[in-house]
């Protein structure tokens, strides 16, 4: 599926999106959230009567669930890459039975878009951390899949990694918003619902 969409070029920079190759690129590998919003996500999955169960973008220092991927092979990590991940609804465990998956997702901002259609197409459910941006090609597709309001944060509560002086110096993600976002696209809306905002 193509979405088109035009994003003022700053507020691209601010996304991060082409991030490597500007001079203010950021390694989006230790991003995570502090203890408070962290309970928020927590307590959201709580209300659902939900547990996360995979970190689909995450680090060995900043993983939320115990089964998690990471850009790199790193020790304790299921995969280096979520998307080499056969189904991110459903999982094949040892005991050789198939299980749901409610996935925790933080992906870097150039991912959101590919993110998304995954998450459709694979009829996942879970919790996601995503910039405030409706006019993003990826926001119509999240909207799909929303079963609760967003709750929203500052960026100012995101957490950098430790020795990482020159992203704190230039990070411009502690000026955006930010949403807790609850979704299942296991559920299908019908023609006349309309999904929360």
């Amino acid at each position: 599926m193509l979405f088109s969409g035009w994003v003022p070029g700053d507020r691209v920079i601010d996304l991060g999106a082409d991030g490597l190759s500007r001079s203010e690129g950021k390694d989006w590998g230790g991003y995570g959230l502090n203890s408070a919003v962290w309970r928020r996500v927590c307590d959201t999955a709580t209300a659902a009567g939900k547990t996360l169960t995979v970190d689909l973008f995450a680090s060995s220092s900043n993983n939320k669930c115990q089964c998690f991927h990471s850009f790199h092979h790193t020790q304790g990590t299921e995969g280096a890459d979520a998307f080499d991940r056969l189904s991110w609804a459903h999982s094949k465990c040892p005991c050789g039975q198939t299980h749901s998956e409610y996935v925790y997702v933080f992906p870097p901002m150039d991912l959101l878009l590919p993110t998304w259609l995954r998450l459709e197409r694979d009829r996942a459910a879970g919790i996601a951390i995503v910039p405030m941006s409706p006019a993003a090609p990826w926001w119509t597709i999240m909207k799909c899949g929303l079963i609760s309001k967003t709750q929203t944060f500052a960026g100012t509560s995101l957490t950098i990694p430790d020795g990482s002086a020159k992203i704190k110096a230039h990070d411009k993600l502690t000026k955006l918003e930010f949403a807790i976002v609850e979704f299942d696209f296991s559920k299908t809306l019908s023609p006349n619902k309309n999904p929360p905002t």
